[in-house]
């Protein structure tokens, strides 16, 4: 059995009674639920009133309960009207039962979305599957859209305070609504705030060194989010500290503009800032001769991710920051610090060339890094002793001992420790003793 999604009902009047009914529209050739309230003039249900439905095949009647409702299962054989009569047979209401051929069909290309993004309904005919033009499609808190020849409607998702579940509902002429509940929920995304502290002249102008502090829509400081700092020159990009700051310091003296943009993962964009900042003239750190990498950015104040190892390449492009042989996307993948070579042993040893790495700064030997084959591994002996595999075939090439910092090509001792061997023997010198006794008897 199909039963009918309950549409808004229409309050009636007819007589002594206020009649609603719901759904008011059901589909041909399915068996619908229909119930049918009655109420007095004060809204109050009315016990024991006569209702009967006439028309299309129907030719029914029912009793109100104590809640002035009574329900019918209805199987309209054609589309049409069917009347219903209240109070007595042949007292007819003007409320009437809608049978109509088609069912929508509602389907929306998501399940959430953030604020101020869009999503599509899409409205097709359940039976056929295909698009329903000019359907309207009710979302109550956000719009009403009429689909096009493709069936869709677009919205766009409001702004919310938290994450919130709106209702989608669709009609349209000759159809009856669609009888599951459609949904679609709006996720509240926090925003970014961006501040900039730092000394500024009498016109507004920050003198050499700014911080640019980013903070959540709550107040609190967001750590890691990227900071895109541009002007024709150069684009600067750094990752705010545990206290959602970054500093970003000059050694022009020429007044510059600069434009500061912020992102984040789970936040929405920060608004767009320009500021205008110069250095000064003083041979304090920060002075023009110091800028070996010539991205603005004096050396000596210059830090990660600006040019952290000082090898005059800007980190944005430098792939390998404290110059310890290993990519820093490696290094963050598997826990290394990229700005730390002190946690990586190189080894090189007859053909092979690898790593060693400590990837939680225990002291300890955590993980080898083969840059041509990504099976290598390790194991720990007893002793401390470091067992290295370099290729993955599982079987050990070297052995590195991390007190004395030595390695050496592994060579395990094998003993045949096979049960049983000196019980065989034993029993050959019993069987040749005796032999020996046969022989002599």
């Amino acid at each position: 059995m199909i039963t009918a999604v309950l549409s808004l009902a229409t309050i009636v009047k007819a007589d002594d009674y206020n009649v609603s009914v719901n759904p008011s529209t059901i589909q041909i050739g399915l068996s619908s639920i229909v119930e049918i309230t009655v109420l007095d003039e004060s809204s109050n249900p009315l016990n024991g009133i006569y209702v009967g439905l006439n028309g299309l095949g129907i030719e029914t009647s029912g009793i109100t309960s104590s809640d002035g409702t009574v329900s019918f299962s209805v199987l309209p054989t054609s589309t049409g009207e069917i009347s219903i009569d209240v109070g007595s047979q042949g007292n007819t209401v003007s409320e009437v039962i809608t049978v109509v051929l088609w069912v929508l069909d509602i389907t929306v290309d998501q399940t959430s979305v953030n604020e101020g993004e869009t999503f599509t309904v899409a409205v097709t005919n359940e039976g056929t599957g295909e698009a329903v033009e000019g359907a309207t499609v009710s979302i109550t808190g956000i719009s009403t859209v009429l689909t096009d020849s493709n069936g869709l409607a677009v919205f766009t998702a409001p702004s919310v305070t938290s994450d919130r579940t709106y209702t989608i509902i669709a009609s349209a002429s000759g159809y009856s609504p669609d009888p599951s509940l459609k949904s679609i929920t709006v996720i509240n995304v926090p925003n970014l705030i961006v501040m900039l502290n730092g000394t500024q002249d009498s016109s507004g102008v920050y003198e050499n060194e700014t911080t640019i502090s980013v903070y959540d829509s709550y107040g609190y400081p967001v750590t890691g989010a990227s900071v895109d700092i541009v002007n024709n020159d150069v684009t600067v990009t750094t990752l705010t500290d545990s206290n959602g700051e970054s500093k970003f310091s000059v050694t022009h003296t020429e007044i510059k503009e600069y434009e500061v943009t912020v992102t984040n993962s789970g936040y929405g964009p920060s608004s767009t800032i320009v500021f205008q900042i110069k250095g000064d003239n003083s041979e304090e750190p920060g002075d023009d001769e110091s800028d070996s990498d010539e991205d603005g950015i004096a050396d000596d104040i210059d830090d990660y991710p600006f040019d952290y190892d000082n090898d005059g390449e800007n980190d944005t492009d430098d792939t390998d920051d404290d110059n310890d042989g290993i990519d820093d996307s490696f290094e963050s993948q598997i826990g290394s610090d990229p700005k730390d070579n002190d946690d990586v042993i190189e080894i090189t040893e007859k053909d092979d060339n690898f790593y060693l790495i400590d990837t939680n700064n225990d002291n300890k030997i955590d993980k080898v890094y083969n840059p041509s084959n990504e099976n290598a591994n390790i194991e720990e002996k007893e002793d401390g002793t470091i067992l290295i595999d370099t290729n993955g075939d599982t079987n050990w090439d070297y052995q590195y001992d991390p007190v004395a910092g030595e390695i050496s090509t592994y060579s395990a001792k094998i003993t045949d420790n096979t049960p049983g061997f000196e019980i065989l023997l034993l029993l050959i010198a019993v069987l040749l003793i005796f032999i020996i006794n046969r022989r002599r008897a």
